[in-house]
């Protein structure tokens, strides 16, 4: 089984937000990635810096299994 790990826990210093979870569309950057490559991978894994950005993409995307950066 392919698995795709979107990595979506950069600390957007110049960017200002979190840029995964920038509305695009009606959608978070990242729920677009994982509508990309969802077709294409038996499990995705998002990694967050969070646990309460995990907490909000949850119930967007909830196929995904999510890693939290325990170092913050």
């Amino acid at each position: 089984m392919d698995t795709a790990l979107i990595l979506a826990g950069g600390q957007s210093i110049r960017f200002g937000t979190p840029k995964a979870l920038v509305d695009v569309a009606g959608k978070p950057m990242v729920a677009r990635v994982a509508d990309a490559v969802a077709s294409l991978v038996g499990e995705i894994v998002v990694s967050v810096a969070e646990a309460r950005d995990a907490d909000f993409l949850r119930p967007i995307l909830p196929r995904a299994k999510f890693a939290v950066d325990r170092r913050r």
